[in-house]
């Protein structure tokens, strides 16, 4: 009750133009006015992380004065763990295509789900060369027989604290470190758009008018409700 008066005579003394001009600017804007600005804290992303990862490798190599010409046949660790962490999430992904459509007999998801899964399958190949390479004593020597959905990605993180010491991946443990705070910063900016949209949505699904504009409103709102799971996980 006491908050309500408070509320009237804080319109009152604004004025009723003021009042009504700021109901339609947070209308329009839904509430982002008074969120922190985001330009003025600024969260590494995976990509941000990459490229200084990357100067980082490159510096390195300086400083133990690889010749140019030699550097090509020099396999980047970043460049490894950026792309195992591109194969998970493509893991996850055809996971999910199977969830949806394994069962389905129509051509278009048959043809999707075998170009996914053959090129998840040549990715993992030479992820697997690649850590022949660089995780010697770790590597698979060749490919799995559940599926390439199933088959292990060679990353630290999946090894204890005991066993990437013995396997020297330690360096390779904080280069993906750096990496998944980058990816984490991602997902946390993608999920906070997704409510605002799905927020959006929301609010101006309610002056729809019309079954077609009402329905189509909805689908709407299904996809951004699913948008906002997907990076809430």
């Amino acid at each position: 009750m006491h908050a309500e008066s408070r509320r009237l005579g804080i319109e009152e003394n604004i004025g009723k133009d003021m009042v009504e001009r700021l109901n339609e600017q947070s209308m329009i804007m839904g509430g982002e006015q008074y969120r922190p600005d985001k330009e003025k804290i600024a969260y590494p992303s995976r990509k941000t992380a990459l490229k200084m990862l990357q100067e980082e490798e490159t510096k390195g190599l300086d400083d133990a004065r690889v010749p140019i010409e030699e550097r090509s046949t020099v396999v980047s660790l970043v460049q490894f763990v950026n792309d195992a962490l591109d194969i998970e999430i493509e893991q996850i992904k055809y996971c999910e295509l199977v969830r949806q459509h394994g069962a389905s007999t129509k051509p278009e998801h048959i043809n999707r789900l075998a170009s996914t899964k053959k090129r998840l399958g040549t990715r993992l190949n030479k992820h697997y060369e690649m850590a022949n390479i660089l995780a010697p004593k770790v590597a698979p020597r060749a490919m799995f027989g559940d599926g390439p959905h199933k088959d292990p990605i060679i990353l630290a993180s999946r090894y204890s604290v005991a066993e990437r010491a013995a396997f020297q991946l330690e360096e390779m443990g904080n280069v993906e470190a750096r990496l998944r705070v980058g990816q984490g910063h991602d997902a946390l900016e993608r999920l906070r758009k997704a409510l605002g949209i799905r927020s959006f949505l929301t609010r101006h699904s309610k002056d729809q008018h019309g079954y077609k504009n009402i329905t189509r409103a909805q689908e709407a709102i299904r996809r951004s409700e699913a948008d906002v799971k997907q990076w809430a996980n």
